[in-house]
């Protein structure tokens, strides 16, 4: 068994490679296990994969990217994970400001709210919607100044979105046993560390699979924290503002 030990925006992460075959591996990320598929790379470089292959364009459909001029210096934004992209709130020419949601991502079965660190106006979408991004690539180009648009973008069909066709396949999280307190309630744990902003459920509460029970702050990003099933919240154990742990118990439920 390998072990190895990155350092995430701050984060300590300990990974256990348990074991490796046909191109599937078992791995273990801070003591929660994964099966992931594993892809293999034939360059001696640690190029980014996805952002050196190019993407297909969509059948029907003519993207007119607008000529932009920038007062200030260009700047990427990059993702801060691998993932792939569900929503893009910015177009050429959109100004933010910090703390503005520029982009929702997919990864590891939790929707991840991509904020802005400051302000700009941006100049290029990199990873349009439906786009398998890694850790690292770009998503966004941007400048600090102002941007003329040189060319106006005519109205075109806005294209559909493509299936997602990831270079690296997100890691699938094996399901976990849940522990049952004395009087039968079972426990939902925080699958990372953070600090609980929102709290979608109270006791009494009904939800179903895939519902959002609350969303987390976890390395300057929002995470919706999903259901993995159906019940009825018993007990709120983190409420808005208490900081968690990874494993730490956020529901009791039935």
């Amino acid at each position: 068994m390998k072990k190895f030990s990155f350092e995430v925006n701050g984060g300590q992460y300990e990974v256990n490679v348990k074991s490796y075959e046909s191109d599937f591996a078992e791995i273990e990320v801070n003591g929660t296990p994964y099966s992931v598929a594993v892809h293999k790379v034939t360059s001696d470089t640690t190029k980014n994969l996805a952002a050196t292959t190019p993407r297909p364009a969509v059948a029907g459909t003519q993207v007119v990217t607008p000529t932009v001029k920038a007062s200030g210096a260009i700047k990427p934004i990059k993702s801060p994970l691998p993932g792939s992209m569900l929503k893009v709130n910015v177009s050429v020419g959109s100004t933010f400001k910090e703390g503005d949601v520029l982009c929702i991502m997919e990864s590891m079965k939790m929707e991840n709210n991509i904020l802005a660190e400051g302000n700009g106006t941006i100049t290029k979408v990199c990873a349009p919607v439906g786009s398998a991004v890694l850790q690292d690539e770009i998503l966004f180009e941007y400048s600090e100044g102002t941007i003329v648009v040189a060319a106006p973008q005519p109205a075109v069909e806005a294209p559909k979105p493509v299936a997602p066709k990831p270079v690296v396949e997100t890691p699938k999280p094996v399901a976990q046993p849940v522990a049952a307190s004395s009087t039968g309630a079972k426990k939902f744990k925080s699958p990372l560390p953070g600090s609980v902003l929102k709290v979608n459920v109270s006791a009494g509460s009904t939800f179903k699979e895939g519902d959002v029970l609350c969303i987390m702050e976890s390395m300057k990003m929002e995470n919706n924290i999903l259901a993995e099933g159906n019940g009825t919240v018993t007990k709120v154990c983190a409420p808005a503002g208490t900081a968690v742990l990874q494993d730490e118990v956020l529901f009791e439920y039935n």
